[in-house]
């Protein structure tokens, strides 16, 4: 299966690409709260609020990667913490609830170098799992305290950013990405092969979102098509292994790393950018995760924190 891009410029939405995808994966049976009927069309439905209509985000990131490392639990959010819901965002345009986000306490990020630690709320996102254990549904939170993050917040953003966190489902793993702290979800997807992938959006503003995904190492399909997609001089290897990409017309691109590539896409929204950041393997099987966002071109500075993070967390998972 071929995976779509995820640029504001491609045919389909990411947000479509991750969900099809996941929909697709082939069995593996991870726990569930909830089971995949059918696939989310859109990383930004039509929010209908109790209180006001919001316009259906109209968010076209391109890409959606594999998102950060598997984070365990350790040290450092206040175990005390009680866990909060956030008011409800209600219904996507289908009439569906969305995912209910809990906040809990907060996550330390802080390096050798820093003198002072940041610390950004913790807000947990409800999952949808494709395939059921019939075990006790995972939580929506954390079950531990996160560790300290050796990742470096501007101190001036402390106050912008939240970090959202989504639990894969076992072994209370889960994945940490840092965003906008009033964003909302839109989805969050475990496949049944362990895939996974999540959509947030900016429920105030129609052209500010973001989507993730990550293959896991399932569906060789979609990440063989996406590595040729994504990355340039791995298109004619795509090609080779009968799964062609849809290479992406990029404005700007730079190699972090042999594994690794950051991107700027057009974005069709005046003062807006298309921004992500992807990550492939393709020996010894093919892996492919990454992170696309579209924001307002005045917070940039928030975007690239965001990327760089992802891209921090996956050179985590590479020395694990």
């Amino acid at each position: 299966m071929t995976l779509p891009k995820f640029s504001s410029t491609s045919k389909k939405a990411i947000s479509a690409a991750v969900f099809i995808a996941l929909a697709l994966l082939s069995a593996c049976g991870e726990p569930s709260t909830r089971t995949v009927s059918t696939p989310m069309a859109s990383p930004a439905p039509s929010v209908t609020s109790t209180a006001t209509a919001v316009e259906s985000p109209s968010v076209e990131p391109s890409l959606s990667p594999p998102a950060s490392p598997a984070v365990s639990a350790g040290p450092s959010v206040s175990a005390t913490t009680p866990a909060e819901a956030l008011p409800s965002p209600a219904l996507d345009e289908n009439g569906n609830p969305l995912p209910r986000l809990i906040k809990k306490g907060t996550v330390t990020f802080q390096t050798d170098g820093d003198k002072d630690a940041v610390q950004l709320p913790l807000i947990g996102v409800e999952t949808t799992y494709s395939a059921d254990s019939g075990d006790a549904p995972p939580s929506i939170t954390p079950p531990d305290p996160l560790p300290t993050v050796a990742f470096r917040i501007p101190a001036e953003q402390a106050g912008k950013l939240a970090a959202f966190w989504m639990n894969l489902g076992y072994g209370g793993q889960g994945m940490l990405i840092i965003a906008p702290k009033d964003w909302i979800a839109s989805g969050a997807t475990v496949g049944a092969n362990g895939s996974f992938g999540i959509n947030l959006v900016n429920p105030v503003d129609n052209h500010e979102g973001l989507s993730t995904m990550d293959t896991a190492g399932g569906c060789q399909g979609c990440a063989i098509s996406s590595i040729g997609s994504y990355f340039p001089k791995l298109s004619k290897w795509a090609e080779d292994q009968s799964f062609p990409g849809d290479p992406l017309s990029y404005l700007n691109y730079k190699m972090i790393g042999e594994h690794e590539i950051e991107y700027e896409l057009k974005n069709k929204n005046n003062g807006y950018v298309t921004r992500g950041t992807a990550y492939e393997r393709h020996e010894g099987g093919a892996w492919f995760g990454g992170i696309e966002l579209s924001i307002s071109k005045d917070r940039n500075d928030l975007a690239q924190t965001m990327l760089s993070y992802y891209e921090f967390m996956n050179e985590v998972k590479e020395m694990n």
